[in-house]
């Protein structure tokens, strides 16, 4: 169903939003803490596992590759006991606080540190550790049990110092990097493996999608008072497809989401890439994290104009007319019937100025294009009808012989154009766009009709003097030129003689009745010179 903003039975879509922000949340908590760090792993740790010891990592480094398999080591446990700290007297007035009696068992004393197998941790520097966590540990503990050795990916890049560069990166500051000197310390984050690269760049995809995908379904929503009272959150989110919502917004609108997507686009690439060092030893999760989140936010800000135009276009192909229960009559009921199709008199529309509201969007571009090939410049117009408000551009060029009408269909959201002369003998000549809705049939000989090939004014000029020309020369008369002040009564009279070819308005016989417009009548009437009013 298209947007109407005049109609209140357009229904709330409460559903939508709901799932969509449940589908953008675990899009977004998937790809931030996991697949996108599982994609920058898989990204650097191909190949196999180079071999050393402890002190050639500390003296030489890890070089180029940084799967790494350190041997001949151990991990020592960070937790201990709280009773192998605290004297006895310490311990005992411990347990006897209420406060404190129920406190854990075991203090944490830090990252695990990796030493070489049979040093004391007294006696060797900590260079090397476990990365935080305890599963990470867990796995560092059966690695070194089972083979001895510790596998998995280094990095210099401590967590305290990508946490301290993302906030020096957020408050304008200069970002340090990984320690490079004598002092730099190596973290390893155990990993029984390869990781799988296609896998994980499938994660990497899938929960961006659903982000993307999330973000326009919640903003395709209407929430209704209901979802507004249970679900504040996605309702709120749901404003940012508000402008489009229902079929709604201008190109202008779609090109601003595209704009808009394809920067923060951009700036989700920059933080993965030049600031996270996506794909690189030294990358920051950090980084990679908010520029995945930028990313497909933006990404779904670019799919949500194209998916709006599909949508629409579908939606208006497959809408059902509810059907009507026939009704049966009586053989009285039957005959005493008026006819269905009705005969009405045909009425010139009003055409108002716009007021202070200007020409836009392809209505303007069309009137600029007019004005750069010879007509004077179009001033903002109105037809006002029943059915509602049309914008309208009047402009008059090739020497004052075309007068062109320019209409804005908000129903087809496209401007149909027609170009309008007039013979001596008061026989109109009038060119329609390829895309104009007006259809001959009746035949005529109180003007002569032609649909253009292009919906392109400029290009329906050629076409159109082509024919005028022609005419004018095979009837032996003039192309009568107009007075800027009589263009409202050519546009006028070009309306009523395609009422009267078309036959039908609105499902009703249209009856075209006599009318002057100045010195222009229909039906034709040799037009007499032009003469001004002003003195």
């Amino acid at each position: 169903m298209s947007y109407n903003p005049y109609n209140s039975s357009t229904p709330p879509r409460p559903l939508r939003i709901i799932f969509g922000a449940l589908l953008a949340s675990a899009g977004l908590v998937a790809g931030m803490t996991g697949a996108v760090h599982e994609f920058h792993k898989a990204s650097v740790m191909q190949g196999e596992p180079v071999e050393m010891d402890w002190h050639t990592l500390v003296t030489e480094g890890y070089g180029d590759n940084p799967h790494l398999r350190l041997v001949n080591v151990t991990v020592i446990d960070p937790y201990v006991e709280r009773d192998d700290l605290l004297d006895e007297d310490d311990l005992e007035a411990m347990m006897e606080d209420p406060f404190l009696a129920g406190s854990v068992d075991t203090m944490d004393l830090g990252p695990a540190k990796v030493i070489p197998l049979g040093a004391h941790e007294t006696d060797v520097e900590p260079r090397v550790f476990i990365a935080e966590g305890e599963h990470y540990l867990d796995e560092a503990f059966r690695q070194v049990e089972e083979t001895g050795a510790v596998t998995g990916m280094v990095s210099t890049y401590g967590v305290n110092q990508m946490i301290a560069d993302f906030i020096a990166f957020c408050s304008g500051n200069e970002i340090q990097g990984p320690v490079e000197d004598g002092e730099v310390t190596y973290t390893i984050v155990p990993i029984d493996g390869t990781p799988d690269l296609g896998l994980a760049r499938n994660l990497f995809l899938t929960s961006g999608f659903a982000l993307a995908l999330g973000l326009i379904l919640c903003g395709s929503g209407g929430p209704g008072i209901w979802c507004c009272w249970y679900a504040p959150l996605p309702s709120l989110l749901s404003l940012i497809g508000y402008p489009m919502r229902y079929g709604r917004g201008s190109w202008t609108t779609r090109l601003t989401y595209i704009a808009l997507g394809a920067f923060l686009m951009g700036y989700g690439v920059y933080l993965l890439v030049p600031m996270g060092h996506f794909g690189a030893t030294d990358g920051n999760p950090i980084f990679h994290a908010f520029g995945f989140a930028t990313l497909f936010v933006g990404l779904g800000g670019i799919l949500a104009v194209p998916l709006q135009i599909t949508t629409r276009a579908l939606s208006a192909s497959v809408e059902v007319q509810p059907k009507k229960k026939p009704v049966r009559m009586s053989w009285n009921q039957a005959c005493s019937m008026e006819p269905v199709i009705q005969e009405i008199e045909y009425i010139d529309p009003p055409l108002v100025p716009s007021g202070t509201l200007p020409l836009s969007g392809e209505l303007k571009q069309k009137a600029e294009a007019l004005a750069d090939a010879g007509f004077n410049r179009a001033d903002p117009l109105q037809w006002q009808r029943e059915i509602g408000i049309a914008a309208a551009a009047i402009q008059l060029g090739c020497q004052n012989m075309v007068v062109t009408d320019l209409e804005y269909n908000n129903d087809a959201d496209i401007v149909e154009c027609g170009l309008i002369s007039v013979l001596g003998t008061g026989l109109p000549v009038i060119t329609v766009s390829a895309n104009s809705g007006v259809k001959q049939n009746r035949p005529s000989a109180k003007c002569l009709f032609q649909r253009s090939s292009s919906s392109d004014p400029t290009e329906m000029l050629t076409e159109h003097l082509e024919v005028v020309v022609q005419e004018a020369e095979q009837r032996d008369t003039i192309i009568v030129e107009f007075d800027e002040s009589e263009t409202h009564d050519v546009v006028r009279l070009a309306r009523r003689v395609l009422a009267e070819i078309q036959g039908t308005m609105d499902g009703q016989i249209v009856n075209v009745g006599p009318k002057r417009y100045g010195r222009f009548h229909y039906p034709p009437a040799p037009v007499p010179e032009f003469v001004s009013t002003t003195g």
